[in-house]
């Protein structure tokens, strides 16, 4: 009976061929959203070849391939034996067998597939950050505090450039935070003041890991993604209750990696988790270079978001048009367009600025554009600001950036509404590189990079570690159909030792832009676009 149920026939080769092709493209799919290493071993059988081929390299490729086959087998021999049975219970003599075996596979393999990937269904296999005790006020005051380091950073980089912005705050205040875990006496405090952390532990590890499980929810709309990883000394003694609070709260990688050997080992390692949680974007952020025989520690975080659109550009309306640089000179530039009287856009004019909501699909993310208006002797826009009581004001923006805070972009947050819009928009695509270890000394954080004096006894129990290095690499790219963003950052620390119907939106000079999460307005990206063509 059992060689009689596991003999090969041309149905079972038929399904098991079907099987391992929707499998491999289920696998795939989760690898291309960055959840496929966060999925519960039960996953696996998605794409044991995937799998192993990152644990063990081409071998594990095989190996994974031929256990993959088996597997799929064996489920074949299964799901014959079942149908088989129904049919001959429910009496189905006309039905040829292979159409009904073949129909009730794709009619349930397909809806199975379409709910995991649309209605959420993958959820319960996404392994989660402890968020029990989490409040809405608590996640509230995370995205509070990530948006007012977000404002400080921004004002601190832009006192020495001139050149486009860009960076995510999220990513970087979330490798500060599990840092920030293991700082006690003043370096702590001086990391919570630069930050904004709040200082309840239960309440901020909770909120975090709320808002970790949030952004990581699966959504076949858009793909957005973090990752955290802490990558240690391999012989070095760290705390296991340190290690348990990243790995629990801040969903923590914990790999051991030989800095004082093997240095290329390590940053290839590192570089390879970096590039692989940032969809390629991202390469070669750290370097053998930083690595010495005092290396104990790094801290990375990644994320990484592309989605389209609610409301897109068509690409055959995408012109060259000038585009005035801050220094009055101007340039060629490819402005895309999206006129339609059809839609509304959340939109709001203050201050001399102009502040556009644009969502992407799925109306969790969005950008928000904040525009200086330097003309308004339009005579059309006047009467429009006579009408709706809108004080004429000019600004540029030196003005706009000296006078944004994080309570100032709330205000105008809450004065949106829904306006019909025009919209004229550069395409632009760039990177950026920065060592912040400089602009978080002059924001105040000073001690966690001195030794001797850093404490940071909370995770390894001495006070011989400190803080070496806080790089930060960003990646860019708007186009007519939506946007692809990403970021990662990495921490090193030592030992020590109209009157129209419509409003006009021209983009068409300097301007800041934020693409945030939309319920709590935690901004994940924040830049500024001088010059489109860098």
């Amino acid at each position: 009976m059992v060689r009689e149920f596991f003999k090969p026939n041309w149905k079972k080769i038929v399904l098991t061929i079907l099987l391992l092709l929707i499998t491999g493209f289920m696998a795939f799919k989760l690898m291309s959203v960055g959840l496929l290493n966060t999925l519960i071993p039960v996953v696996m059988v998605l794409g044991f070849p995937l799998v192993f081929s990152q644990m063990f390299g081409p071998i594990g490729l095989i190996v994974g391939l031929i256990l993959e086959i088996f597997w799929l087998y064996l489920v074949s021999c299964i799901l014959i034996k079942i149908l088989t049975f129904l049919k001959n219970k429910l009496l189905l003599i006309r039905w040829d067998a292979k159409k009904f075996i073949v129909l009730c596979f794709i009619l349930i393999i397909g809806f199975l597939v379409y709910g995991f990937f649309n209605f959420g269904w993958s959820d319960v296999l996404i392994a989660t950050a402890d968020d029990s005790g989490a409040t809405v006020q608590g996640v509230n005051n995370i995205a509070k505090a990530n948006n007012q380091f977000a404002i400080d950073l921004y004002s601190e980089i832009n006192k020495d450039s001139d050149e486009n912005i860009f960076f995510s705050p999220w990513s970087i205040s979330t490798a500060v935070a599990m840092a920030y875990e293991g700082a006690r006496g003043e370096t702590a405090n001086e990391i919570q003041s630069v930050f904004h952390f709040p200082t309840d532990d239960n309440s901020r590890r909770s909120s975090y890991a709320k808002m970790l499980n949030t952004l990581n929810k699966a959504s076949g709309k858009y793909k957005l993604s973090t990752a955290n990883a802490i990558w240690l000394q391999k012989d070095y003694p760290f705390l296991e209750n340190y290690k348990d609070t990243i790995s629990k709260y801040y969903l923590g990688e914990i790999k051991n990696l030989d800095f004082v050997n093997n240095p290329s080992g390590a940053s290839s390692d590192i570089n390879k988790w970096v590039s692989k949680n940032t969809n390629n974007k991202i390469s070669n952020i750290v370097s053998p270079s930083m690595f010495n025989k005092m290396s104990r520690a790094v801290l990375t975080n990644a994320i990484y978001f592309k989605g389209k659109w609610e409301h897109q550009f068509d690409r055959d309306d995408t012109k060259p048009e000038d585009f005035t640089l801050q220094s009055g000179s101007k340039i060629k530039v490819p402005i895309m367009r999206l006129t339609d009287d059809e839609l509304d856009f959340n939109y709001a004019e203050y201050d001399g600025v102009q502040i556009l909501e644009m969502p992407y699909q799925g109306d969790k993310i969005s950008m928000l554009v904040l525009l200086p208006r330097i003309d308004i002797n339009d005579p059309m826009l006047q009467r429009r600001f006579e009408r709706e009581g809108i004080e004429p004001q000019t600004s540029d923006m030196t003005q706009l950036e000296s006078t944004l805070t994080e309570e100032k972009l709330q205000e105008w947050r809450n004065k949106l509404k829904p306006e019909t819009v025009y919209i004229y928009m550069p395409k632009y695509t760039f990177e950026t590189s920065y060592s912040l270890s400089d602009y978080l000394k002059s924001m105040g954080m000073n001690l966690p990079f001195t030794w001797p004096g850093a404490d940071f006894s909370g995770m390894d129990g001495t006070n011989l570690l400190y803080i070496d290095k806080v790089l930060h690499k960003a990646y860019i790219d708007v186009y007519e159909e939506g946007t692809e963003a990403a970021a990662a950052t990495v921490i090193s620390m030592m030992a020590g030792a109209a009157m129209p119907h419509y409003v006009e939106f021209r983009a068409d000079h300097p301007f800041i832009f934020i693409i945030q999460e939309k319920e709590t307005g935690n901004i994940l990206f924040m830049g500024r676009v001088n010059n489109p063509t860098q």
